[in-house]
């Protein structure tokens, strides 16, 4: 199939939302967009992120779900800055055997609209090229209310640190996948409802784009960041460039109970050395995991706050955990010798999370 026929295809649909303001987009060399809706003091917000085969998905995974993965973490990134999707690019390179495979890109396009769909976004344009492996890049552009955004920057000492949602079980899902007949395991001796969670966790994350709305109109949250990474890493990003410490609780971490996600039969079965080896797993996915995509944010720790969120958290029926607290950097940091977050006990003690829980954090190169 030529390139043209292969976008017109699978590529092109009619422009559902606001569609005055798009002059020109696929067929055309540019995009050319009507920006007087950005009005009022309105900004515009852009992002990228390429996904990569055997970086960010596996060859065999299915094409509906790469595909809305691949937009879905760019809209996570828009969430992150709490602002609201507009428009996207896609830049695909494709190997032979995919761009003559009708059925997979079919599925490819069927997710890619299926999440932009969701998310109220609109394929303005992009491009295709041949290549050895699948990767996918795409460029999003959104907009934010005046300067109702949120940053990495701006996290204050004495702030509560939060999360959204279950992290970790994306991760779960992940050593699920890739060690699934490994009698080793520890994680398949979760419930097959909680393996399917996890597994749908990995596979079509959902941006907080209305969570981060509401915490950006209300003024709530002081910094913000997706977890994409990992908690530990995308934490210590708000850290480091808000030069500040952050202090992670354990007995704060949402660790799910292992009633909840074990078969109680099979919990019934499980010794002590078993159900610690769970809980650990559980432990490291949550902290040293990444692929989530939910949101981590520092707030003021008075009661007002809390309410506020708390009130979020069941208009949106989503959970939202406050785990830990901003504190001031030892005298004496600098940037070589800064550690920007620790894990402490409820007596206050440090636990060396390396060491203790053998965690392991993801790294690009």
């Amino acid at each position: 199939m030529l390139e043209f026929d292969l976008i017109q295809k699978y590529f092109s649909q009619p422009i559902k939302n606001n569609p005055q303001s798009i002059k020109l987009n696929i067929g055309d060399d540019c995009a050319v967009l009507d920006l007087q809706q950005f009005k009022n003091g309105e900004n515009l917000a852009i992002s990228v992120d390429t996904f990569s085969e055997n970086t960010h998905f596996l060859s065999t995974d299915n094409a509906f779900d790469i595909a809305w993965k691949a937009l879905a973490v760019n809209l996570s990134d828009l969430a992150a800055c709490a602002a609201e999707p507009c428009w996207f690019s896609l830049a695909i390179a494709l190997p032979e055997n995919l761009a003559k495979n009708s059925q997979w890109l079919q599925n490819f396009s069927d997710g890619l609209f299926a999440c932009a769909d969701k998310f109220n976004i609109v394929l303005i344009g992009g491009d295709t090229t041949k290549s050895e492996k699948l990767s996918i890049t795409i460029n999003v552009l959104g907009k934010t209310k005046n300067d109702y955004f949120l940053t990495r920057k701006a996290a204050q000492i004495k702030d509560d640190i939060w999360i959204s949602g279950q992290v970790g079980l994306a991760n779960l899902g992940l050593k699920l996948k890739l060690k699934n007949n490994d009698a080793n395991n520890i994680e398949t001796l979760l419930s097959p409802l909680w393996q399917k969670l996890c597994l749908k966790k990995l596979h079509q994350p959902t941006p907080r784009l209305d969570l981060a709305k509401l915490l950006a109109e209300q003024k709530i949250a002081t910094s913000c960041i997706d977890i994409s990474d990992g908690l530990w890493s995308d934490l210590s990003h708000i850290a480091e460039q808000s030069k500040v410490l952050a202090e992670l609780n354990l007995h704060l971490l949402p660790i799910q109970p292992l009633p909840l996600v074990v078969e109680k039969n099979i919990l019934k079965a499980l010794d002590k050395n078993q159900q610690n080896l769970l809980r650990r797993s559980m432990l490291q996915s949550l902290l040293g995991g990444g692929d989530d995509y939910e949101l981590c944010f520092t707030a003021k720790a008075d009661e007002i706050t809390r309410l506020k969120i708390a009130e979020i958290a069941a208009k949106l029926d989503l959970p939202l955990h406050r785990i830990g607290e901003i504190k001031a950097l030892p005298e004496n940091t600098n940037a070589n010798n800064a550690k920007f977050v620790r894990l402490v006990d409820a007596e206050n003690n440090e636990i060396d999370a390396k060491k203790e829980l053998d965690l392991q954090f993801f790294t690009h190169f």
